[in-house]
């Protein structure tokens, strides 16, 4: 078995030298292989550029993410105010015409007027989960009651 390898490798071998030391067309056939070679290994070069700009960019933009989450300025009331109006506002079903929003150093105030208590416990519990709110304040109510922040005013009133 092993002569047959023999053999056949060096077969293999003898062609390939017929083929480019051909007295004719043995000068183009190996200037066209050592062309192919090359580009053969500019496109490898420009693959493992590529792929190594990707991963840099990905480890780029995950460590802008790390800064990104524990940044302060990310929690300025005016960025906090979007992320509440997106994320709570933004949801199916939520009552966006009666409610209103303000963020003051962090503090989220509710007020409007909604159907349920369970209702208005729910949208605190949900805004109180956005980030950057350091307290929610709700001063929503039921129909047919003062606001909680009316509520000692109008007693004053009626004094």
């Amino acid at each position: 078995m092993p002569k047959v390898r023999t053999l056949v490798v060096a077969s293999a071998l003898g062609a390939a030298a017929s083929y480019f030391f051909d007295p004719e067309r043995g000068a183009g056939r190996r200037a066209q292989a050592r062309d192919q070679l090359e580009a053969l290994i500019r496109r490898g070069e420009r693959s493992a550029r590529r792929t190594a700009m990707q991963i840099e960019d990905r480890v780029g933009g995950r460590m802008a993410q790390i800064q990104h989450a524990h940044d302060e300025r990310d929690y300025d009331d005016l960025t906090i105010l979007d992320r509440v109006e997106s994320e709570l506002f933004g949801r199916r079903g939520f009552p966006k015409d009666r409610v209103n929003a303000d963020v003051v150093d962090g503090r989220l105030t509710l007020r409007g007027q909604l159907d349920s208590e369970e209702q208005i416990r729910e949208v605190a519990a949900a805004a109180g989960e956005v980030p950057g709110v350091a307290e929610v304040i709700v001063l929503l109510h039921l129909p047919g009651t003062p606001a909680p922040n009316k509520a000692a005013a109008l007693e004053a009133d009626k004094s």
